[in-house]
């Protein structure tokens, strides 16, 4: 009777074993535990890393930068960078939601941002041992750069949006996994610029009365041999995340204003239960690529 009973007690542990395993396996997983050896789940945090140029070649320009954190949160937010290997790379910027570097030997480099010490995000650069050849200029062979080495960083050039139109493609972001739905726009240039790798600078914000405000300022142009990919128009997202004790994805109407060129440009944002509408009556300046979005 003994012996029967031992088999028994071994496949009732066995089985409570395998139970508890299945029940962790399906368990939610904290937020804090997605930093972990890289496994951030973006779909949940909305946090991205986007690289200027996957594929680069010696002394080019290269940026990468991470979307989705909040411009008001961007204060309270430290970024931690990291690079490897990291003898090769000589950095040009390294401010909060960007960093800027370029590289002086061909092989791949790991960038690592740990956000709050708490989300980490990796992507690769791959740098190849070529030249390339700068808009209106002849070919130039970049000279091999030695590690203890030091670079003169690129100059920059402020230009104006003189002449050009902004397109504004309006966006609805609702995740598959929870109720968190938010606004946002791709802003791109009708304007083709020498350097494809320049900035739109630009401002926007959401209010405590859920005001929409974007400011169009001017575009930031690497100098010389750090203008590369070009030429072409320039492109950016901004982002209006939600207010936490006064959402916007309500019913309800909400004003637009834009600035660019010295004007100021008004419309709404109408928000009911099944889509999003644009009052937006301009044909030139600042035009919407589409008036409604469905929810």
């Amino acid at each position: 009777m003994k012996n029967s009973a031992y088999p028994l007690i071994v496949l009732f542990i066995i089985a409570s074993a395998i139970y508890g395993c299945s029940k962790t396996s399906l368990a939610p997983i904290p937020k804090t535990k997605l930093a972990i050896n890289n496994a951030l789940d973006t779909s949940k945090t909305h946090l991205s890393l986007v690289v200027s140029q996957p594929t680069t070649v010696l002394k080019r320009l290269d940026t990468v930068s991470i979307l989705g954190i909040a411009t008001s949160d961007t204060a309270a937010t430290t970024i931690k960078w990291s690079v490897s290997p990291s003898s090769y790379r000589y950095t040009i910027q390294s401010v909060k939601g960007k960093y800027i570097a370029w590289f002086s030997k061909a092989g791949s480099y790991k960038i690592k941002a740990l956000i709050n010490g708490i989300d980490s995000l990796s992507t690769i650069i791959k740098v190849t041992d070529s030249t390339f050849t700068p808009p209106g200029k002849d070919s130039v062979v970049t000279p091999p750069v030695h590690k203890d080495t030091i670079p003169n960083p690129p100059t920059y050039t402020l230009i104006p949006f003189t002449g050009d139109q902004i397109t504004l493609i309006p966006n609805l972001y609702k995740s598959a996994l929870s109720d968190t739905s938010y606004i946002y726009f791709t802003a791109q240039t009708t304007k083709v610029y020498p350097c494809a790798n320049s900035t739109m600078n630009l401002a926007y914000r959401l209010d405590a009365f859920n005001n929409f405000f974007i400011g169009f300022i001017n575009v930031t142009q690497p100098n010389g041999s750090a203008c590369v990919n070009g030429p072409g128009t320039l492109s950016k997202g901004i982002y209006f995340y939600q207010n936490t004790q006064k959402p916007y994805m309500v019913s309800g109407t909400y004003a637009l204003a834009i600035t660019f060129n010295g004007l100021t440009y008004n419309g709404h944002i109408i928000v009911s239960s099944t889509s999003v509408t644009f009052d937006w009556n301009y044909t030139s300046g600042i035009v919407l690529s589409t008036k409604q979005l469905n929810r």
